[in-house]
């Protein structure tokens, strides 16, 4: 049965204050910012969370105050987001201490998950169980993506057999929940990782950051390192705080803890659904329940499937970039757990556990003549920088985009201001940023970033300077903040910011077996970042900032990795997905990976972008749907294509989805869907 939210216990992992010496002076500051705030701010705190929420595309309220849910052992579900059940799951800090969870005095942590039901009851022989997804990161909320995008997971999970029809029980059909969750330290998980005592804080520094600029010459590394150092020694203490409401939980955040919360999750979901299942067939007679059960299933038959394995419960699993190191990871921990892993947008977790980061980059620039190509091919009326008279080929459109990169570089753009955004310039880090999100995202962004260089070198900086100015709000601290002071839960807004850069820096920082802050100088930081350079012209820069935000990191983690990321066997085979060229998870990572775990599968689709959904394929999409429907995995070789091109004509794809029938219109809108829910993460290693 669903409840009501009731107010959390003041001594749940929630309910916590920082001590008092650090109060004081803070207090006194942030009474007259609040006051400034509220007196002269034309724009309400209401009105401010209004206008974030509108950017996300799901949920029809503003947010749902997970902090007023009292954590619990076993799973509790609420209503939340109008059609989604959320719960707060109390686990021990450290595993290591407390492996069974029986120790009730030890501190704790409350991992907030979110559940889409299925189309069926737990009662139902159709019924699949929850997928788990992970967005990817480090340091990506579940709760985030599944209200962002987990009905078009589920749609292209579930069956194509309407769940109204007969026939669906008849060719064994299966409907899944699908469950995002916020790991350790993230978004609405507390306790959370915050180095900053509140979001007009982190502003702050955020914006100092595009003053600064990107990662572009050695007169910018200094700056860069400095101010990694900075927050690495923040984040060092703060998150290192046993005393403190933290409770240390810098030191249980990394990727082991995370695969541990997950099956104890799913522990803890299966007994939730004999429960459930106990209490639906308690309001259903005998005698009746063949009538809602065509294949004369019987309530014996149900009762019996709704039975929790206890130590038992087998995982269904689709992870993104980093989640599938995640995927991975739990894999080669708990291999016999292994029902369905699909890991779309490979890591290389060798790579990845040494804290290298070299074996991301390999296929960016592809990416880059790609974008020439295409927009040559697609002529003046799709692709804003192709000449009228189609000379010179991709290599005009490459000197148009070089050119426009330079002299930004040099001459960055004046921008007065007008009705809708203040004076502003326009300089080449916020070209590159452009940039960066087009390879990540080409079919929805390819034409807009044509469209921008464009205009940058027609002298027009206006659309660009809309777009930056929109990316920040009025944040004004709320009262709450002020009473329980900085670093508290009120002062930090989940809706606002679901992503920080911090959080993913403690994740895969401590995941590293190397202790940055004992071994390594800013040498050997910036001889790292020549080597990704020569890597890729596109991203090199920014890939360095990935590893340089772990200079001087001193937090090791309570559980470190000591297992080796293969197994022998697994319950199921996993199927891995990639990209012909992916900007940071080339598919080689996804080949090199299957041959770790025998019987595995690799599926390539030939196509840009970061993961499969970045171009919607009906072919990758079947196949992700019958190996959760039936385990089936793909021919050896097989290489899906994208349905569209990102600079075909929006109306000539919609005439060409709906010709094709209702069914197969249903899964496009759920891989545009995916696609465009995507929008507004900013993760290295995520969608």
């Amino acid at each position: 049965m669903e409840k009501s939210p009731i107010e959390v216990s003041p001594h749940s992992p929630a309910a916590f204050s920082r001590p008092s010496k650090r109060r004081s002076i803070y207090l006194s500051v942030f009474g007259l910012f609040l006051y400034f705030c509220l007196t002269f701010h034309p724009i309400s705190l209401d009105r401010i969370l209004q206008q974030q929420t509108s950017r996300l595309e799901s949920p029809p309220e503003k947010h749902f105050p997970f902090n007023k849910i009292k954590p619990s052992k076993q799973l509790v579900f609420y209503p939340c987001y109008s059609k989604y059940q959320c719960a707060r799951l109390e686990v021990p800090l450290d595993w290591q201490k407390d492996s069974n969870n029986h120790d009730d005095k030890g501190p704790k942590a409350a991992v907030a998950l979110i559940r889409l039901p299925a189309k069926v009851p737990v009662t139902d022989r159709r019924y699949g169980g929850p997928i788990y997804i992970n967005p990817g990161g480090p340091g990506g909320s579940g709760v985030h993506a599944l209200v962002s995008f987990g009905k078009d997971v589920q749609t292209i999970a579930d069956s194509a057999t309407p769940v109204t029809s007969t026939a669906s029980f008849h060719d064994e059909s299966l409907y899944f929940d699908v469950i995002g969750f916020d790991p350790r330290g993230v978004n609405n998980t507390t306790p959370s990782a915050s180095c900053f005592p509140d979001d007009f804080t982190r502003q702050a520094w955020m914006l100092q950051a595009e003053a600064q600029g990107v990662l572009k010459n050695n007169d910018t590394f200094a700056m860069f390192y400095a101010r990694s150092k900075a927050v690495a020694d923040s984040c060092t203490t703060i998150l290192s705080d046993d005393d403190g409401h933290l409770e240390g939980i810098g030191k249980h955040m990394n990727t082991p803890v995370v695969v541990r919360d997950m099956v104890e999750i799913a522990e803890r979901f299966g007994e939730w659904r004999e429960n459930e299942a106990k209490k639906m067939l308690e309001e259903v007679e005998e005698e009746d329940f063949p009538e809602k059960s065509p294949d004369q299933y019987s309530a014996a038959d149900a009762y019996q499937k709704a039975l929790w394995k206890k130590g038992r419960e087998e995982i269904l699993y689709w992870g993104f970039s980093y989640g599938t190191l995640l995927g991975a990871t739990l894999s080669a921990m708990y291999p016999e757990r292994v029902k369905r892993v699909v890991l779309d947008g490979v890591c290389d977790a060798e790579d990845y556990y040494e804290g290298k980061w070299l074996k991301n980059l390999q296929d960016t620039d592809l990416i880059l003549e790609q974008f020439y190509t295409q927009c040559f091919e697609a002529g003046p009326e799709h692709c804003a920088i192709t000449p009228p008279e189609h000379t010179y080929g991709p290599y005009g459109i490459q000197e148009v985009f070089e050119s426009a990169f330079e002299t930004l570089k040099q001459n960055p753009l004046p921008v007065p201001a007008n009705g809708v955004h203040s004076a502003d310039v326009i300089t080449y880090s916020n070209l590159y940023t452009q940039l960066k999100n087009a390879l990540y995202q080409p079919h929805s962004n390819f034409r807009h970033l044509a469209k921008v260089i464009h205009d940058i070198s027609s002298g027009n900086g206006t659309a660009l300077a809309a777009l930056k100015q929109s990316a920040y709000h009025g944040i004004c601290p709320s009262q709450d903040c002020q009473l329980e002071g900085p670093w508290s839960d009120s002062c930090h807004n989940p809706e606002l910011g679901p992503y920080k850069a911090e959080t993913s820096a403690a994740i895969h920082c401590s995941d590293s077996t190397i202790d940055y802050s004992k071994h390594h100088s800013a040498e050997f930081f910036w001889e790292n970042w020549q080597t990704l350079r020569n890597q890729s012209s596109a991203l090199g820069d920014y890939w360095a900032e990935i590893t340089l935000a772990c200079g001087n990191w001193a937090i090791r983690p309570a559980w470190p990795l000591n297992t080796t990321i293969t197994a022998e066997k697994t319950a199921h085979p996993i199927l891995w997905v990639g990209n012909s060229r992916d900007p940071v998870t080339p598919v080689r990572n996804a080949r090199r990976m299957a041959s770790l775990f025998p019987g595995s599968k690799v599926l390539e689709q030939n196509s840009g972008g970061h993961c499969s959904v970045s171009e919607p394929s009906f072919c990758t999409a079947e196949v992700i749907r019958a190996y959760f429907q039936r385990g089936h995995l793909p021919k050896d070789g097989l290489v899906c294509q994208p349905f569209s091109g990102p600079f075909d004509a929006d109306g000539s794809v919609e005439a060409r989805v709906r010709g094709l029938g209702e069914p197969e219109e249903g899964m496009y809108q759920a891989l545009r869907g995916l696609r465009e829910g995507r929008r507004g993460f900013d993760l290295p290693l995520g969608i």
